[in-house]
């Protein structure tokens, strides 16, 4: 299916609930589908989360995108994040080496995975020596009006870490905040911490430049409803306690 918007997030940082949320902007009625990705059923075991794990079929997704091997060489993040961003906004993409690894990521993750990971893949399988075809299927990674950037509290990043049982080793010490490099483009921006401030809906108009319908609105609070209901007791706590 077409993407009308593309989600670019740090993992744990909120990145599959903000692409939902997109997702019952465009069609209110994958609202069932949505609700299927965060099953009532994690409330008691938030560490499955992976097993439902699900990208929404309008809205495309990329986790970490804009810098390699995340996690483990903190150093120079944001150093490529600065340059992944000014590959985004000064360039058209007609070369397939430019931002080749979100490239291939972002084809991995919407075409071919259909979650944000996988524990293993074929490369043989993903017609990735076919040069146009991956171009055209990543060329809306260039288009940034259709980019939605997802800052979260650095310190949610590391609470969601230690409520899951997949973890990635990362502690908010380690981390910079993509908030303070972003804010030098002119870039659309969805803060994860609206969720709990209860103003989402107004930053979602803010990136969609209208107003919701009513059917969009009640989809949109149903699900986030739903996602903080699902929340682990420490996120929870994380979200009212600050």
């Amino acid at each position: 299916m077409d993407k009308h918007y593309i989600v670019w997030y740090k993992a744990l940082g909120g990145g599959l609930i903000t692409s939902w949320l997109f997702q019952l902007c465009v069609n209110h009625k994958s609202l069932n589908e949505a609700l299927n990705v965060f099953p009532v059923d994690l409330k008691d075991n938030n560490s499955n989360w992976f097993k439902y794990e699900k990208v929404p079929p309008n809205v495309g997704v990329i986790s970490n995108g804009l810098y390699p091997n995340t996690y483990y060489n903190t150093s120079n993040y944001e150093l490529y994040a600065t340059q992944a961003l000014d590959d985004l906004f000064n360039s058209n993409g007609d070369s397939i080496y430019t931002l080749l690894r979100a490239r291939i990521k972002y084809y991995l993750t919407n075409f071919v995975w259909g979650k944000c990971w996988s524990d293993t893949t074929n490369i043989d399988d993903c017609n990735l020596d076919n040069i146009d075809y991956i171009k055209n299927k990543t060329k809306i990674l260039f288009d940034t009006t259709k980019a939605i950037f997802v800052v979260a509290p650095e310190q949610y990043i590391e609470v969601a870490n230690n409520s899951k049982e997949k973890k990635y080793g990362v502690s908010a010490s380690d981390l910079f905040d993509i908030g303070d490099v972003i804010k030098n483009y002119d870039a659309n921006v969805f803060y994860l911490q609206s969720l709990w401030n209860n103003t989402y809906v107004d930053n979602l108009e803010l990136i969609l430049n209208r107003k919701l319908t009513d059917n969009e609105t009640k989809a949109c609070e149903v699900l986030v409803n739903r996602w903080i209901d699902i929340s682990s007791p420490s996120i929870k706590e994380y979200m009212y306690g600050n």
